[in-house]
């Protein structure tokens, strides 16, 4: 389970026992704007580790989002500067492409630096790429304080990123399984 706040991993067993706490990253206050609060939003198990998002939003100067990459013993072995700042998620594709949204630009990215548009004037967060679609979550954007008010939608595209069409939904999306 990720702590965004407190930039950790709390990991448990299959039946809920609390395992450790894995902390990659040196402890931060959400306030600082230096560098050291990396707003991490995302994880995703990797064959050779882990991969995390560090969003990077609070930072100044402004800085893109970065996939950082772990290894089984938590240390990093890898980081990767995104093309855009304030991104969210981290969905592998069938070939290994990592896949991202690019919220404040409301987008979808890879880690290659590929960016398919979806809804330039919404925010973008909560992917998913099955066999055959492409489900991504829009919102209008809003003061944090707010966020979660708006209502949202979900857009599908073919896996040839055409628009196949959009579901409202009554919030905000911020994470899209298949079930």
């Amino acid at each position: 389970m990720l702590d965004t706040a407190n930039q950790c991993v709390l990991r448990f067993t299959k039946c809920g026992k609390h395992l450790d706490v894995q902390r990659p990253f040196p402890a931060a206050q959400a306030e600082n704007d230096g560098g050291d609060y990396l707003h991490i939003n995302a994880i995703a198990a990797l064959a050779e580790g882990v991969a995390v998002l560090a969003h990077n939003g609070k930072r100044r100067p402004a800085m893109a989002s970065e996939l950082i990459i772990l290894d089984r013993k938590w240390q990093e072995t890898a980081r990767t500067l995104l093309p855009d700042p304030g991104c969210h998620d981290i969905v592998p594709d069938e070939n290994g492409s990592l896949w991202h949204c690019a919220a404040m630009i409301g987008a979808f990215i890879c880690s290659d630096a590929r960016r398919v548009p979806v809804a330039p004037e919404r925010m973008t967060r909560g992917l998913l790429f099955d066999r055959e679609h492409i489900l991504v979550g829009t919102s209008v954007f809003g003061d944090r304080s707010v966020r979660d008010v708006p209502p949202g939608s979900v857009i599908m595209l073919g896996r040839d990123f055409r628009r196949i069409g959009e579901v409202p939904v009554g919030g905000p999306p911020a994470t899209i399984i298949a079930l």
